[in-house]
């Protein structure tokens, strides 16, 4: 028993149910890409969207038409902003 070939990715020691083998891993970290890249898409439309929200309860709230249009516009550029610093740090 003590002869046995182990194969060079998985741990003798290690329990059945912590080993992982390449593959595995491989699909991991390609579920973890995945998961970024597709933040991307959710960051514009949530940061507009909020953007939106806090400035349209702004106007009811005193009674202004203007603080609509600018909480879309700070929503949107706080969206490319964010999603630029995730492209960048996926990219690494």
């Amino acid at each position: 028993m003590a002869d046995e070939p182990h194969s060079p990715d998985v741990d003798p020691n290690s329990s059945s149910e912590e080993r992982e083998t390449r593959a595995e891993k491989r699909e991991r970290k390609s579920w973890q890409q995945v998961a970024k890249y597709g933040e991307l898409g959710f960051l514009l439309p949530a940061a507009t969207f909020v953007g939106w929200a806090l400035g349209a309860g702004f106007d009811r709230w005193r009674g202004t038409k203007w603080a609509t249009l600018t909480g879309v516009i700070v929503g949107m550029v706080a969206g490319f902003v964010q999603m630029i610093r995730t492209a960048l740090r996926a990219s690494r």
